[in-house]
């Protein structure tokens, strides 16, 4: 009867019998690195993509707002001041409700009850309406029915509350004028009468106040100008900048 051949141990055989999963290693390391160097590709693209359609969607957004007030602006021969006053001269309604007619909100405006203030027991019912309009799609912080449009609103400023101007009052001219400014992490409802005063601008710059001017996209945040054209401004606008650009009046009548 022959002899059972007893597997070969010698050194060669072993690494005969290796070699099979050695080249499967080193075919998943040349797979894994490959992977790796697509996605270190794609993903910054991706992300690049991703902002440009949220800053375009937010822009979007603010050229259909300055629609708004400009059309306001045809019918009553002025801008719609900031915010309506109530008896007392408590702030009671926003100018983001006061274009709503211009809009395509009107069934909703005429459910907004004029006689009572913004979050009165029949108008705090239009809260839930949801208005993408009012919101930047970049923004993941804020709470449901925040707006991120907010006008600058003070003294020598388009808005100053509760005053309304007209577009011969912008002497320093309606293309370097701002009208409308973004934030980040809002804390104001969209129907709520409450914007950025022009004295709390340099504060709001700062990177860990919340809200946050110009916080919403990757290096700045969208603003409008009384002409009606919209543009990204950098984070990095000094604070002299910026207030010569919500400046309303010419430079002898400020």
């Amino acid at each position: 009867m022959a002899t059972p051949v007893e597997p070969s141990t010698t050194p060669s055989a072993i690494a005969a019998a290796e070699r099979p999963f050695q080249f499967r290693l080193v075919h998943l390391l040349v797979a894994v690195t490959i992977v790796g160097a697509v996605l270190a590709l794609l993903v910054p693209a991706w992300r690049a993509a991703r902002e440009a359609a949220l800053r375009s969607s937010c822009r979007n957004n603010l050229q259909q707002l300055m629609v708004g007030l400009h059309n306001y602006h045809d019918v009553y021969g002025q801008f719609p001041p900031a915010h309506l006053c109530d008896a007392t001269g408590k702030p009671a309604h926003s100018w983001r409700l006061l274009i709503w007619p211009f809009l395509g909100a009107q069934p909703y405006y005429s459910q907004y009850n004029f006689a009572e203030p913004w979050n009165g027991p029949t108008n705090s019912k239009l809260h839930a309406v949801s208005m993408p309009l009012y919101r930047c799609p970049g923004d993941r912080s804020s709470p449901p029915g925040m707006t991120n449009y907010v006008a600058i609103v003070g003294k020598g400023t388009v808005w100053p509350a509760p005053r309304s101007v007209d577009i011969a009052d912008i002497a320093a001219g309606t293309s370097t004028t701002l009208m409308i400014v973004e934030i980040a992490h809002s804390d104001i409802h969209w129907i709520e009468p409450r914007d950025l005063p022009v004295e709390e601008l340099a504060a709001r710059l700062d990177p860990q106040h919340r809200p946050q001017l110009l916080g919403n996209h990757i290096g700045g945040g969208m603003v409008a100008y009384a002409d009606g054209h919209v543009e990204m401004l950098s984070r990095d606008v000094t604070i002299e900048r910026l207030k010569a650009l919500v400046t309303a009046a010419g430079k002898d009548n400020r």
